[in-house]
């Protein structure tokens, strides 16, 4: 049969070394746990993982006497290594350092063209697809949302001549079988020569946000360090918010 692992002999020797008489199997059991020390000692010249963990700890000592070294994590000196970005997000800022993302900088507007305080641009139609965290340079955990913006583009325009208003109707998504088809809407598309969409949505906007039809919008539209309003379908409180919402008292 095959050789049983050193630890289940060990284990059968120190049984039997446990019965009277058996002075020859202590001596074994002995023997196989000095072999077994042996195999599991580490080399010379290995960094051992708690020395490489814990640095501090073992450079200037600590005033923890335990045995577990967890409790010392605060008197550990934050290192910042670049080897946790990913090679993607190096090569992102490797681009946008050589000038290649030009709309990610955000540039004067000349005085009179553009307000920030009173212009409203388009929105942007996206599927929520998980809660997600990054860290920052100082190692701080921050949680975001990850957002997937498919297909998203400009259908139709909105005049205040005809309308009475300025608008954006903005479609998204990837054509699909539907059930129920609005003529209305298939007129839309028509009009725009687009292909049917998911979804569509119209955003009321000012003047001077006034986009072309068959505009892509991308993140792009969006620069970092932006605040956005962001209104969604949710479950709400899930069965209580249906309860409340019907008059249901439960029980």
């Amino acid at each position: 049969g095959t050789r049983p692992p050193m630890w289940f002999a060990w284990m059968g020797l120190r049984t039997l070394a446990t019965l009277p008489g058996t002075r020859l199997h202590q001596a074994r059991a002995y023997a196989a746990r000095q072999y077994y020390l042996r195999k599991t000692k580490p080399k010379a010249g290995v960094v051992e993982p708690l020395k490489s963990v814990y640095p501090y700890v073992y450079e200037n000592g600590t005033l923890y006497h335990g045995r577990h070294l967890d409790d010392c994590k605060p008197f550990q000196p934050i290192v910042v290594h670049h080897t946790m970005l990913e090679a993607r997000n190096r090569e992102f800022e490797k681009a946008k350092a050589a000038g290649k993302f030009p709309e990610l900088e955000v540039q004067a507007q000349p005085f009179g063209e553009y307000d920030h305080k009173a212009s409203v641009r388009a929105g942007l139609i996206a599927i929520k697809v998980k809660m997600y965290r990054f860290w920052d340079e100082y190692g701080n955990r921050i949680p975001v949302t990850m957002l997937w913006a498919p297909n998203c583009s400009v259908l139709k325009n909105r005049w205040p001549a005809k309308d009475g208003r300025w608008g954006l109707v903005v479609a998204a998504g990837y054509p699909h079988i539907r059930e129920y088809v609005n003529k209305r809407e298939v007129g839309q598309y028509k009009a725009a020569g687009s292909r049917m969409k998911h979804v569509m949505k119209e955003f009321t906007v000012t003047e001077d946000a006034m986009l072309p039809v068959g505009f892509h919008l991308t993140v792009r539209h969006f620069l970092p360090g932006q605040y956005v309003d962001v209104t969604a379908k949710t479950k709400g409180k899930g069965f209580q918010g249906v309860m409340k919402r019907w008059g249901f008292r439960g029980g």
